[in-house]
């Protein structure tokens, strides 16, 4: 076995040239590798705002339309007939009477007049009233068979129909009872008809189970209860001045082209498994909430209306579930929609809007799914969620809202292709939340784009953010966040509030057009931070106690802070964070790391303001394989800072704005703080210089001062005018192996002691 020497001998040996076969598999591997779709840092362009395809919010119905064709297959009139006429001497004049005397299938034509006798029938008959036909105070008792009644007016005090068994139908009939129990009532397993009737109660219907009712092209004010039935209502129009319109429980029920209006409190109310269709109908001026969802029921509209609710415009509880296609929320003082305890509701090409509280209003493991729907002007949030709910939003606004766009508190928000813009608040807060969005829009927000309180991950895919006057994205103690190919613009406004483009600014000693520069990405005390295939524009980048960051192919471009004079171009490292950026371009950007760790690699860095890079306060930085062009500082590092500089190809460094011009003579104290230096490390900071290349227009290429210790080794440097690589201060390091062109002092130690040693 070869000994220590023997190996250290042959790995500082020259290797052996490659053979010929290793030659032709080395280009085929080349080949492969150019062939191959990378990206590359330059290449990433900003992306186009997302294109939100509007939907007009619908109008009001218009039901003033003429009734539809009858689907009633009930049969009103035979040719059997019995006359009753109340004023006849010898002929029949009393209804009860004539159903004695009927047979079944018989109609009794009931001429003008007021009957005061019941109606009680256990046949199969048909009574029709002639126009002035009056009942009052008459009880209809259906107890089996088929009873139907025509063209009466029926007033009583007290209740007005029974059915016992069998069916009961009624048409072009009014009734009005002061009783407070129910003006009809459905025994079990019966069944109800009402066509063209106008009902003025307490109490309309009282429906047992097994019943079916259905009522067309009718008037009804009151409360109507159902139980175990199934229901249908048809071009009909529903109110209760005095509670609630429509109760049911374990119900099905089918409504279509209604209106539903002043009602003192709920509308609708389905309870305990009950299922509702709704079609094209509109509720207005409740008092309370429009529908009530409750316990298990399921409901699905389409096309329906629901204005000007005291409380919630819907309301889906207790794992209830509801689905809303081509409908439209608004005007309602509390919410437009309330998902509570484990409920649903499926949003499409519907509008909620205009609400004084939140549109939405979600909590305790419910879910919320929206597609190619408005969600805008709450006087609170646009949709609210919390404790455990889920919201899925595709092609969805969600717009000018008081509040938040969305509020997800301990709730999982997942969005694509959507727009959140207007808000006063957040466009998106979330506080242990899960957030991830997939080609969105968060622009022109009145203050952040998104914020997360501690616990929150993020994932943002290829979205667009613009306009916001806080932080794009501001994000306290996440537990992850990755942002791949999304687009960060400016955010800039004059303090009268009307924006202007960046080129509108001018950058004059006047400052006679004030701004406010906005915008940005900050995160605090992460745990994981990625920014991958991002176009960084005019927003400030600040990394705060992140355990990990990492930004890696990106583009940032003249990365910029608020401030209401002349900006800082600055991205922040700082409190304790280690942040590693990689294969990306930075230009017009300044990097500070303070109390931090730092690694760059692989990227091309120009045009820098100031400086490129500073670091601070017991700060590490690692600047490995970088190109440095057209700075006019690379790097100044200070107070117990340590860096290692390796391998950097440094060329075209300009001098700095205050820096003493080429020629200039002075103190040397003074002269030494105003001269342009590409490398300024100094306050008892450390580092290695090794394997770089300097080039520009500067004094020194390296100046260590500040007791600094330092190693220079390898390097290929253009010396300044004033200098190569200048020690002082008593400053000390090796120094060895650099190469040098110029005419100036390559080497030199102001303090004229050897730089290898402490002094």
């Amino acid at each position: 076995m070869d000994d220590l020497a023997t190996l250290h001998l042959k790995l500082k040996s020259v290797p052996q040239p490659l053979t010929q076969t290793e030659m032709e598999t080395l280009d085929k591997i080349i080949c492969a590798l150019k062939s191959k779709d990378t990206k590359n840092s330059d290449s990433i362009r900003p992306l186009d705002k997302p294109e939100f395809k509007w939907i007009e919010k619908a109008e009001n119905f218009k039901f003033n339309q003429e009734s539809p064709e009858t689907i009633s297959s009930t049969e009103y009139e035979t040719s059997n007939t019995i006359v009753v006429d109340k004023s006849s001497l010898d002929g029949v004049n009393s209804i009860t009477t004539a159903i004695q005397m009927a047979k079944d299938n018989t109609t009794i034509i009931v001429e003008k007049g007021i009957y005061s006798d019941n109606i009680i029938s256990d046949k199969t008959i048909h009574i029709i009233g002639r126009e002035g036909a009056k009942l009052l105070n008459q009880h209809i008792e259906v107890k089996s068979g088929l009873l139907t009644i025509k063209g009466f007016s029926i007033k009583s005090d007290l209740d007005i129909v029974s059915i016992i068994d069998g069916t009961f139908a009624m048409k072009d009939c009014t009734l009005e009872s002061s009783s407070m129990k129910a003006c009809i009532n459905v025994g079990p397993n019966t069944s109800l008809e009402i066509q063209n009737c106008s009902i003025v109660t307490t109490k309309a219907i009282d429906a047992a189970p097994g019943t079916i009712v259905t009522i067309i092209s009718s008037s009804i004010v009151g409360n109507n209860h159902f139980f175990k039935s199934d229901v249908r209502f048809i071009h009909s129009k529903f109110s209760h001045p005095s509670g609630i319109c429509f109760e049911a429980s374990s119900t099905s029920a089918k409504v279509d082209r209604c209106l539903i209006q002043d009602c003192r409190d709920i509308a609708f109310s389905l309870r305990e498994h009950s299922s509702i269709s709704l079609e094209t109908t509109e509720f207005s001026n409740i008092k309370g909430a429009g529908i009530l969802l409750h316990s298990q029921s399921q409901m699905i509209c389409k096309n329906i209306r629901i204005f000007n609710c005291a409380k919630a415009g819907l309301i889906i509880s207790r794992g209830a579930s509801g689905e809303v296609t081509g409908s439209v929320i608004c005007n309602c003082r509390l919410s437009g929609c309330e998902v509570l305890y484990s409920a649903q509701l499926t949003l499409n090409e519907s509008w909620i809007s205009d609400v004084k509280g939140s549109c939405i209003f979600c909590e305790d493991r419910s879910m919320i799914s929206t597609t190619r729907s408005v969600i805008s002007s709450a006087g609170g949030h646009g949709v609210e969620a919390g404790n455990g709910c889920v919201l899925r939003l595709k092609d969805t606004l969600c717009s000018n809202c008081n509040g938040t766009g969305i509020l997800a508190s301990s709730s999982n928000l997942t969005a694509q292709m959507c727009e959140f813009s207007g808000h006063k608040e957040a466009c998106i807060f979330g506080e242990d939340a899960i957030i991830e969005l997939t080609n969105c829009a968060v622009c022109k927000g009145k203050s952040d784009g998104i914020f997360t309180e501690p616990g929150s991950t993020i994932s943002i895919n290829a979205c667009y953010f613009s306009g916001c006057m806080g932080n794009h994205i501001f994000s306290r103690q996440p537990k992850d966040t990755k942002i791949v190919e999304s687009t960060f613009l400016e955010s800039i406004y004059t303090v009268a509030g009307e924006p202007k483009s960046f080129e509108e600014i001018k950058f004059d000693k006047t400052r006679q057009i004030q701004y406010l520069i906005f915008g940005g990405l900050t995160f605090d005390s992460a745990d994981m931070i990625i920014i991958d295939s991002c176009y960084i524009c005019r927003n400030m980048i600040r990394m705060l106690g992140v355990k990990n960051g990492i930004i890696t192919q990106s583009h940032i471009i003249y990365a910029i802070s608020k401030h209401p004079k002349e900006p800082t171009r600055t991205v922040e490292i700082s409190d304790e964070s280690s942040v590693t950026i990689e294969s990306s371009s930075i230009d017009q950007t300044s990097i500070t790391t303070n109390n931090a760790k730092l690694a760059i690699r692989k990227c091309t860095i120009t045009n820098s303001g100031n400086f490129a890079l500073q670091g601070a306060n017991s700060a590490k930085l690692i600047i490995e394989n970088n190109e440095f062009s057209d700075c006019r500082s690379i790097s100044t590092i200070k107070d117990n800072t340590n860096i290692i500089f390796s391998y950097n190809n440094v060329k075209n460094v300009k001098r700095s704005k205050n820096a003493a011009k080429a020629g200039e003579t002075s103190t040397l104290r003074s002269a030494n703080l105003q001269r342009t230096k590409a490398i300024n490390i100094k306050e008892f900071s450390s580092g290695t210089i090794e394997g770089n290349f300097f080039s520009g227009d500067y004094d020194y290429a390296i100046f260590i001062d500040g007791q600094s210790k330092v190693d220079c080794l390898t390097n290929q440097v253009q010396t300044g005018t004033k200098g190569g690589i200048i020690y002082a201060g008593m400053s000390y390091g090796r120094c060895e192996e650099n190469e040098f062109s110029g005419k100036v002092t390559q080497i030199e130690f102001i303090h004229k002691f050897t730089p290898a040693q402490p002094i």
